[in-house]
């Protein structure tokens, strides 16, 4: 039997290493390449969200709610990975200030969302996701839903107090 708290749709089980990728990251300054690695390195954790497209009615809502996160924990890398090239997302960054660690990825050949698990390939595009990765390489937490306002990235980490 599959215990639900242990695997997900990918695969990947908790406390085993994510894959690893490099991709160009896109922020409000400029895109940069860099590795799943070196991101941990530099940082306790990292949110790694999953979105079906940047037309999504509840991407803002959604992108707030990171921003919101990453401001609350500067410790904490936030990349949320969409298929398309992110001219939407271009916009909404350059109305956000600070934007201290939330950078985009647009993964057109689908690979990294074909590597966690979550490409719906009828559809072409990620099923939303959320996976949060300790500094170690593993998989602290999962969550899969069918729209991104049903993800709970607040969940996932302590509270915070103002």
């Amino acid at each position: 039997m599959i215990d639900h708290y242990d695997y997900y749709v990918s695969g990947i089980k908790i406390n085993t290493q994510v894959p690893r990728f490099e991709a160009t990251f896109i922020d409000a300054k400029t895109p940069v390449t860099q590795t799943l690695d070196r991101i941990l390195n530099d940082y306790e954790g990292c949110f790694i969200a999953f979105y079906p497209s940047e037309f999504a009615p509840d991407l803002k809502p959604f992108l707030d709610r990171f921003n919101t996160l990453a401001q609350a924990f500067p410790t904490l890398y936030c990349v949320a990975i969409g298929p398309n090239p992110p001219p939407v997302l271009e916009a909404y960054l350059a109305t956000q200030e600070p934007f201290p660690a939330l950078h985009f990825v647009a993964n057109a050949n689908r690979q990294i969302g074909e590597a966690y698990g979550i490409l719906n390939e009828a559809l072409g595009q990620f099923e939303p996701a959320l996976f949060y990765v300790r500094k170690s390489g593993l998989l602290k937490q999962f969550s899969q839903a069918s729209q991104l306002s049903e993800l709970n990235p607040e969940a996932f980490l302590p509270p915070v107090t103002l």
